[in-house]
């Protein structure tokens, strides 16, 4: 297979989805000069992987950071896709709507714990912040403790209570309005 320009000998999985057939892309966007972007997708399901670029660097096995080859790009992209690891639209759209809670509530307290660049005042930082919250004062998290969370098993552990499962819900319900109106335009 001929992909930006390199000759590779490259063999593709079917979509473990849908069993659909999955091609190589390169997809370029010019801005101050172009930048190639290197995924594999579902030709039926639209399933992909994330997208890889030899622009920005990348710590590549945990060694320094340094932009990716074209061959490394485009290797890292079918070893994703054989491997089942997926970009996060692609994700949530197979997940069950247990799992999507459980996603969404640990990427809330993310954006919270971590500082993540997010609006203040936007509907998800107020929803990060009030879990947060929620999850100090049931002592689990404490900004004091200089431990590293796993944030998946405090979300679980939160998703006890029916307060916070009805505050996830609401959020997953508002950004899908949201969403849908976006598509609509």
């Amino acid at each position: 297979m001929k992909v930006g320009g390199f000759d590779m000998k490259i063999e593709l999985k079917p979509c473990p989805y849908c069993g659909g057939i999955a091609e190589g892309h390169i997809k370029t966007v010019e801005s101050f000069k172009k930048i190639n972007s290197y995924y594999v997708v579902c030709t039926e399901c639209g399933a992909s992987t994330e997208r890889y670029t030899t622009e920005f660097a990348m710590s590549q096995n945990g060694k320094r950071f340094r932009p990716m080859t074209k061959e490394e790009a485009i290797r890292k992209t079918v070893n994703d896709w054989n491997n089942g690891i997926f970009d996060t639209k692609t994700k949530l759209l197979h997940m069950t709507e247990q799992e999507k809670i459980l996603w969404y509530t640990a990427d809330l307290l993310k954006v919270a714990w971590y500082g993540v660049n997010v609006l203040m005042g936007s509907l998800r930082w107020e929803t990060a912040w009030k879990l947060r919250k929620m999850a100090e004062e049931r002592k689990l998290l404490s900004l004091n403790s200089g431990k590293d969370y796993d944030l998946e098993v405090v979300a679980d552990e939160l998703l006890h209570d029916d307060t916070v499962r009805c505050i996830v819900i609401s959020y997953i319900k508002e950004i899908d309005v949201v969403s849908v109106g976006r598509d609509k335009t």
